[in-house]
């Protein structure tokens, strides 16, 4: 054997199946005929990996991850192994063994009819008279009249199948096309798909995923809402890719990569930290979790910017990044609100370094509340925009807002309406009701042209004051290595009495009041900067 590069004659390299026992039937790979034990030799099987779970076939004993053992759709002679279809492919390696156009993952080893032929070999599984085949070609999965052989958005979450494909992404036997929450982070793939979160969540008003009877579908089973005309097929939105990572939200864990996983930000569980629903359970095979369709997940907007937490890099509007916040300024060195050096072998939209160690919420006051929410971590009374060096005109601890909507010189935060009865393309329906009133650039697709958008980009931040140049050191008064917002502050105390002997003590962490004069200048030149911005909004807004 010490001469033979093949001791087994499989076909496989001794030195590829090395000296393990994959079996555990006493005989090394490399001289083992079935490393697998699974009845087919390994030559048959060979050294590919057939559905790609990164397990060559020869080692693998479910090849194609139908749920179904190869061993069992090898059939009586597993060194000619059967294929039940007559395609070319054997059993073992054929998503639909009987090709009946319904995967053998769905039907399984089970006899449904009790003819002693399981569903996945059996062409009309339920014994009806009517092959399974046809059953399929003429089901509605969305119940909207069209059956799926022809509904270009089979599951009707206004993602035409074309684009989600039958790829099941969270490997939830349920195909995207007819998932309602491919990626299994708690999000319905409505919701995520579109960059304007309220534009479909109006679509979706009873939150089961899939756009609401009351809108009209046409013939090709696409509701005519999501469509750019009637029966066109084109979908009138560009699907939401938030950190351009090149993974679409609806399929992305971590959608604004900031290192929190989208069902973290949206208030799931997730006890194992892979990013999807825990103990998942589907019993209708619509692919979204029961417990969610039951009781959906509020998607929260911390910060009432119009960005919802799982896309916002500062959920807080405390002008800190929620990545700064969790994982510190190392993970952030450009200052983006995003993880540096992202890397995504697996096309998840997790960095890969963050899927293996993921990031702890940390809560420095511990008052439950974490400090990407917080907008005073260290509970000292000192908002954290303050600490960090940032000018709050109005105290609320969040980033001063300029915007204007409506040019009326009434500041979005305390207008009731902040379109002004808008008629943008002047046909007859108010802006805020309207689904395609604008004339020039919307890059959020939040309903808002870039002219009128404080937030134009949809990062959470003003554009005024659009993510802080965090390249420069946070305020550390003290310097002991600790930024001023995650730090509480005292007072200067008298420890002498009656005026005999005092002395002053400062408590560690007291700023020291001779804070550089640079700071202060640069401070009252933001401060003035937001002035002068507000003046003129508020003068154009009476002169208009």
């Amino acid at each position: 054997d010490y001469r033979d590069s093949d001791s087994d004659d499989d076909g496989i390299e001794d030195k590829v199946e090395g000296a393990v026992d994959a079996d555990g039937d006493g005989e090394a790979n490399y001289r083992d005929p079935d490393a697998d034990g699974d009845g087919i030799p390994d030559a048959v099987e060979g050294a590919e990996d057939s559905d790609q779970d990164a397990k060559a076939d020869y080692l693998d004993t479910d090849s194609d991850n139908d749920g179904i053992s190869d061993t069992v759709e090898a059939g009586g002679n597993p060194a000619v192994p059967l294929d039940s279809d007559g395609d070319g492919l054997a059993d073992y390696l054929d998503s639909d063994s009987d090709g009946d156009g319904v995967i053998d993952h769905v039907e399984g080893t089970i006899d449904t009819d009790g003819n002693g032929v399981p569903d996945y070999l059996d062409l009309d599984s339920d014994g009806d008279g009517v092959p399974d085949a046809d059953e399929q070609a003429n089901k509605d999965t969305d119940g909207d009249g069209v059956p799926d052989s022809l509904d270009i958005d089979a599951d009707n979450d206004g993602i035409p199948d074309a684009i989600e494909g039958t790829r099941d992404t969270d490997g939830d036997g349920v195909a995207d096309y007819l998932d309602l929450d491919s990626d299994n982070d708690g999000i319905v793939d409505l919701l995520e798909a579109q960059r304007s979160l309220e534009r479909a969540a109006s679509t979706d008003t009873d939150n089961n995923g899939v756009i609401d009877d009351s809108y009209p579908v046409g013939a090709n089973g696409l509701a005519d809402v999501v469509e750019l005309g009637a029966d066109s097929a084109a979908i009138r939105y560009t699907l939401s890719d938030r950190d351009a990572d090149g993974v679409p939200d609806y399929l992305d864990l971590d959608s604004d990569n900031d290192g929190l996983s989208d069902l973290i930000e949206v208030g799931g569980n997730d006890v194992d930290a892979d990013g999807v629903i825990d103990e998942f359970t589907d019993s209708n095979a619509d692919g979204l979790d029961d417990g969610l369709a039951l009781l959906p997940l509020p998607v929260a907007d911390s910060d009432a910017d119009l960005v919802a937490d799982f896309r916002d890099l500062d959920s807080d509007n405390d002008g800190l990044p929620d990545l700064l916040e969790t994982a510190g300024s190392s993970a952030d060195t450009d200052g983006d609100g995003m993880i540096d050096e992202f890397a995504d072998a697996d096309g998840d939209g997790r960095d890969d370094a963050y899927a293996l160690a993921p990031l702890d919420f940390i809560d420095t006051d511990a008052d439950g509340l974490a400090d990407h929410l917080d907008r005073d971590s260290d509970n000292d009374g000192v908002s954290d925009l303050i600490e960090a060096g940032g000018a709050d005109a109005d105290g609320d601890g969040r980033v001063d807002s300029m915007g204007d909507t409506d040019n009326d010189g009434i500041p979005d935060e305390v207008d009731v309406d902040i379109t002004g009865g808008l008629d943008n393309d002047e046909d007859g329906i108010d802006d805020s009701a309207d689904i395609d009133y604008l004339n020039d650039v919307d890059s959020d697709d939040d309903g808002i042209a870039d002219s009128r958008d404080p937030d134009a980009d949809g990062d959470g931040f003003a554009e005024s004051d659009d993510m802080p140049q965090l390249g420069a050191a946070l305020p550390d008064t003290d310097g002991n290595g600790i930024p001023d917002f995650q730090q509480s502050t005292t007072d200067l105390i008298e420890t002498g009495l009656n005026g005999g002997g005092c002395t002053l003590s400062r408590a560690a962490s007291v700023p020291d009041p001779t804070l550089p004069l640079t700071v202060l200048l640069a401070a009252g030149w933001l401060g003035w900067r937001r002035f002068g911005r507000k003046a003129s909004a508020v003068f154009a807004g009476r002169q208009s």
